[in-house]
């Protein structure tokens, strides 16, 4: 069974949560708080499973609510908040705090409405529960490893100046695909990365369009290093971090310029990370570095395997350490040779793999 808790000062809301978790028998609700206070007490005293924290409340918000519970009491949080185009600001900080996930506030459908209205509605529900159980699965060894790797992250934010470093031909590129549980992740490993980068790293998130511009303001101000959203024609720096535009698929072309095209009907996951590997490897071949990291479902797997085959570097993140493992056990069974291990064992390799690329282009 899991014990959940709900953190939300909207009667309307809770009563709407606790509906939804009614529904599944293998879901219990052990309590609710209005405030951050009352969260605070309920976790140390029922120790919850997943924990539903909403950003906006009274007093102690859900941002500080999470940090404080991250630095006594490490638990599984899952974001449930409302407006959260306009929250997301709220929404990536709380990620960096060590949140899992996030979603927007479910409404419970109504039978006499819209049909097209009530199926939007109990598939928000339904996917609210699949939430609750993914995150389940997240062991508690790795949830505390990943909030001591954020605690890594934020106390050397400070003392890091980003370096911009200039180059006219693009040498070699690293291509990081990520999906469900990516921006923590990213914002670790790219932090670990955020030294004068010899050569430009290209993230694939899944991620909504209206989210693009909130997760490349909050990954720029963790690293201090400059990234840019791919919504145009561009040619890639080193020194930079580049985020492909949720919405549209991302491709290289042969002239070595990123630019976005419209996805295909067969594009379940936008932006594909197939899609953008598989044109980087037909750019790139040799001076490519793919890199998948957590995320549910295969997409990237072909992809990487595509870089492989025209002899780049392939990076996977620990299944066992990945919140989602399914996209890196995905990734390697097409590619049973790839490199892996933990983030910092990645950022390390990602780390060697650009010296050395950047100096055998320069030789």
């Amino acid at each position: 069974m899991i014990t959940v808790l709900i953190v939300n000062d909207s009667a309307t809301d809770r009563a709407v949560l606790r509906s939804l978790l009614r529904r599944d028998p293998g879901i219990i609700l052990v309590g609710e708080a209005v405030n951050g206070e009352e969260a605070i007490d309920k976790v140390m005293s029922h120790d919850p499973d997943v924990v539903l924290m909403d950003l906006l409340l009274p007093g102690l918000d859900g941002v500080e609510t999470i940090r404080r519970l991250m630095a006594s009491h490490p638990c599984r949080i899952l974001v449930v908040t409302a407006l959260m185009k306009r929250n997301a600001g709220m929404i990536f900080k709380a990620l960096s705090l060590g949140a899992l996930d996030y979603i927007e506030t479910p409404t419970l459908p109504v039978y006499n409405s819209d049909p097209a209205a009530f199926q939007a509605s109990h598939a928000e529900g339904l996917r609210l529960l699949e939430k609750i159980h993914r995150l389940h699965r997240f062991g508690r060894d790795g949830l505390l490893a990943l909030v001591n790797d954020l605690q890594v992250v934020h106390s050397s934010r400070e003392r890091r100046l980003a370096a911009r470093v200039e180059e006219k031909r693009l040498q070699g590129m690293v291509v990081i695909g990520s999906s469900t549980g990516g921006p923590s992740s990213l914002a670790i490993l790219a932090n670990a990365l955020a030294k004068p980068l010899p050569l430009p790293v290209v993230i694939c998130q899944h991620i909504d369009q209206e989210f693009t511009s909130g997760l490349a303001d909050w990954l720029s101000q963790e690293t201090g290093v400059p990234v840019t959203i791919i919504d145009r024609s561009l040619f890639p720096e080193a020194g930079r971090f580049y985020l492909a535009q949720g919405g549209k698929n991302t491709v290289l072309t042969g002239n070595g310029c990123l630019t976005v095209e419209v996805p295909s009907n067969k594009d379940y996951f936008i932006p594909s990370i197939n899609r953008f590997f598989a044109s980087v490897a037909a750019v790139l071949g040799e001076s490519a570095c793919g890199v998948i990291l957590t995320g549910m479902g295969s997409d990237g797997a072909e992809g990487l395997a595509a870089i492989q085959k025209a002899g780049g570097t392939v990076l996977v993140q620990a299944a066992q350490e990945a919140i989602v493992a399914s996209m890196p056990e995905a990734a390697l069974a097409a590619c049973p040779m790839a490199q892996g291990g933990s983030l910092e064992q990645l950022a390390k390799q990602v780390r060697q793999w650009m010296i050395r690329t950047a100096r055998r282009q320069r030789a």
